[in-house]
């Protein structure tokens, strides 16, 4: 596909979702965390982690 990077994010208590991003060797920066624009403040899936990995 060409791609230069892939990106990856789930709900903060998708922990299972989380550890193989980790093992597929994606990295997460915390500050590129968000809450979801479809979820409503409070909700318990709001918060999102992302993980992004790039073609060395």
């Amino acid at each position: 596909m060409g791609l230069t990077e892939v990106v990856s994010f789930t709900a903060v208590p998708n922990v299972r979702s989380q550890a193989v991003m980790r093992r597929l060797g994606m990295t997460h920066d915390p500050a590129e965390d968000f809450d979801h624009p479809a979820l409503p403040a409070g909700h318990p899936l709001r918060r999102h982690v992302l993980y992004r990995i790039r073609r060395q």
